[in-house]
């Protein structure tokens, strides 16, 4: 055979300048797995039955995607979102899986890609039912509850803000009994105070005197200023909220 100047065969020096011939592609193939399994919901008896489908890309003649991790790992972010559902809310949990399936990630070591794997879900007649009768036990007790806020509620306001105020609880009782102007004319509402220990005692009745003879005889511009010193006064021990129930003026 004849040689190039350089020593190379014809051959060699073709091969070269075409470059070496390439190994066949590898050849890919899909490959697809459907598997079923129970997810937990938020309420005990009420399961959902989940039915997913799952397709890779893999060559077929090497390891491929591990079936087990796969169905392992997307039953595991299923499960993350179902417990916190019901199975009334079928459409929910099945967009929210479907969403969270979309993050999972094939192992750098397996020899696969393009993974996708979806979910229906569905619940038994028996497991709506359980889930449907505790929701609607759950939305009796919170409103009951809240009824019972209510009147604890209800009760603080006529202890503190009226009952235990003789003069606002006459002006209650005359309000809601207009025709039993009797009613106000003694000293019971002093002594219903008195029974829910928001009455003053004697000696806070005393001083309450005093100081109301004492503001009898001053000028409107004296009380002004004993106003302002008492509202200093009351601030300065952080009683803000006696401070605010001064008055502006004393008629």
């Amino acid at each position: 055979m004849r040689r190039h100047p350089r020593g190379d065969t014809m051959a060699g020096w073709f091969d070269r300048f075409v470059g070496a011939p390439q190994p066949a592609a590898t050849s890919l193939a899909w490959f697809e797995d459907t598997f079923r399994a129970t997810l937990v919901g938020v309420i005990a008896g009420g399961s959902f039955q989940a039915t997913f489908a799952a397709r890779w890309l893999a060559d077929p003649n090497a390891a491929g995607l591990n079936r087990d991790w796969m169905r392992q790992a997307a039953v595991r972010l299923a499960e993350g979102v179902t417990q916190n559902l019901s199975v009334t809310q079928l459409d929910t949990a099945q967009l929210y899986v479907n969403g969270q399936l979309r993050t999972l990630r094939v192992p750098a070591e397996a020899n696969a890609r393009d993974l996708a794997i979806s979910v229906t879900l569905s619940a038994t007649a028996e497991a709506q039912r359980t889930a449907a009768e505790w929701e609607k036990l759950q939305s009796q007790l919170a409103l009951r509850r809240l009824n019972d806020h209510l009147e604890l509620e209800r009760l603080r306001h006529l202890r503190e803000d009226i009952f235990a105020r003789p003069e606002v609880a006459r002006t209650y009782w005359l309000d809601k009994h207009p025709e039993r102007l009797d009613g106000v004319l003694d000293d019971r509402f002093e002594r219903i105070a008195e029974k829910l220990d928001g009455a003053p005692g004697p000696s806070t009745m005393v001083i309450a005197n005093v100081l109301q003879d004492f503001l009898t005889d001053l000028p409107p511009e004296h009380k002004i200023t004993l106003l302002d010193l008492l509202q200093q006064c009351l601030r300065a021990y952080r009683r803000e909220e006696l401070a605010e129930k001064l008055p502006p003026e004393i008629g």
